[in-house]
């Protein structure tokens, strides 16, 4: 996608330890063993997604009549982009297959991004200026466990849907 530009409380959450571990996941799993040059990340993948969001939310921002949302709401969505893989395993959705052992991405998502001593949940607080449950109903949106407010479900859907920025990345 050539250069990407982030704002820094946005580039403080690429900066955490988490995030950064994103670099040693691969996107693909076993596809490297075929074709050696299927080198794509799970950090990159986020970054990609990341980009291919802000031109969707851009251009629904821009339609006729306009999407009606909050400068907390795009601040909410851009963070969710970003993160919507934060909860991967190495090889995560194969094992994610070995339930109960090992939960779904998003739920481990979710568990990260609520745990208040995670560096992510300060940075989401303290530099992006949101609540971290906001960006875990964006990505963890299908859970039974809670209700999840329409504003969230609505970025959701814009995240995740059926011809979304994660599947196009």
């Amino acid at each position: 996608w050539g250069y990407i530009y982030l704002p820094d409380p946005l580039l403080a959450l690429i900066d955490t330890e988490d995030f950064q571990r994103l670099r040693n996941i691969t996107q693909l799993g076993y596809v490297h063993l075929v074709y050696p040059g299927a080198r794509h990340s799970r950090f990159e993948h986020s970054l990609g997604v990341y980009h291919l969001s802000k031109q969707f939310l851009l251009r629904l921002l821009q339609s006729n009549p306009p999407l009606d949302l909050t400068d907390e709401d795009v601040r909410v969505f851009l963070a969710a982009t970003l993160l919507h893989d934060i909860g991967h395993y190495p090889f995560s959705h194969t094992l994610e297959e070995l339930r109960p052992s090992f939960v779904l991405h998003e739920t481990r998502a979710r568990q990260i991004l609520e745990n208040k001593d995670s560096t992510i949940h300060h940075v989401l607080v303290d530099q992006v200026k949101i609540d971290p449950l906001r960006v875990a109903n964006v990505i963890n949106y299908e859970t039974t466990e809670q209700q999840i407010p329409e504003r969230d479900l609505l970025l959701a859907k814009i995240l995740s849907g059926t011809l979304d920025p994660d599947k196009i990345d």
